[in-house]
């Protein structure tokens, strides 16, 4: 199946080959910007079930990413949603808007938004 590329799109993408190619940062920032998104569940992390998944909370697994984003010199944006419509408005904003370089996504236990933000 063939996806209909905007123009749009094909700037946005044609900046970010050229910050890639050039090591170079987006304007107005000093470090590339990533989207953490914490699905369905997350929130409850180090509050129940604890003997299957430990006692770690969503705040400290936070804690563990910005450090590593420290390290790397990323700034990070942390959103987490029991509602998978709140979680897919927030990834298709973040594509919008252009307000961030990426995404990492820990679903948690989502079921069917998964099949609604992959695309070819």
């Amino acid at each position: 199946m063939a996806t209909t590329v905007t123009k749009e799109e094909e700037e946005r993408q044609a900046r970010a080959n050229k910050w890639a190619q050039e090591g170079t940062q987006p304007e107005g920032r000093s470090k590339r910007k990533v989207l953490v998104v914490h699905g369905a569940g997350l929130c409850m992390r180090g509050k129940a079930q604890i003997e299957k998944f430990g006692t770690l909370t969503l705040a400290d697994y936070e804690r563990h990413i910005l450090h590593y984003a420290e390290q790397h010199h990323l700034d990070i944006e942390f959103f987490q949603s029991n509602s998978e419509g709140s979680v897919i408005d927030r990834l298709y904003a973040a594509h919008d808007d252009g307000d961030v370089d990426g995404a990492i996504i820990n679903p948690g236990g989502a079921i069917y938004f998964i099949h609604m933000i992959i695309s070819d």
